[in-house]
């Protein structure tokens, strides 16, 4: 009873929603560009570690922010109709169907195992960073059980 209590409180003040910063979010997402890996935290754990494609594209900028909360995957309902490609602003963005964007161009994406070294030219490791489909699932729901403002990534 007095632990309902505390929870209905906490979300009435906002509590239970509030901001996180880096580490102290549930979700803390670390890409290390000169090591091409990605460090996935959840709850203060480090939990894995993956690779990023080593494909090509524009130079990687660094970010410190919560995701914009676009998060397109298997519940986005985004997907396009052939399952190989996101649809975004109307383009089916090929080989990338599950994202999560880190701001309104750049994203973690799954890279199919055919484009992991040679990307689709228009294709979106120009502006992302590539994992392979299970990892970005993984990622997704994650972000997606935490909420955007309960996670958090580092581009570095």
């Amino acid at each position: 009873m007095i632990k309902t209590l505390i929870a209905i409180m906490l979300c009435i003040s906002g509590a239970a929603y509030a901001d996180c910063y880096r580490s102290s979010c549930e979700v803390f997402t670390v890409i290390q560009r000169n090591e091409n890996e990605l460090y996935l935290y959840v709850s203060g754990q480090l939990t894995n570690v993956w690779e990023l494609s080593p494909a090509v594209g524009a130079k990687k900028p660094m970010f410190d922010k919560h995701p914009t909360g676009r998060v397109f995957g298997e519940t986005g309902g985004r997907i396009s109709t052939d399952g190989k490609g996101l649809i975004f602003d109307g383009l089916v963005l090929v080989g990338m169907p599950y994202s999560v964007f880190i701001d309104d161009l750049w994203s973690i994406h799954s890279t199919p195992d055919n484009l992991w070294t040679n990307p689709h030219p228009r294709g979106g490791q120009k502006y992302g960073f590539g994992l392979r489909e299970e990892q970005v699932k993984i990622l997704i729901d994650q972000i997606e059980r935490a909420g955007p403002k309960q996670s958090w990534i580092t581009v570095r």
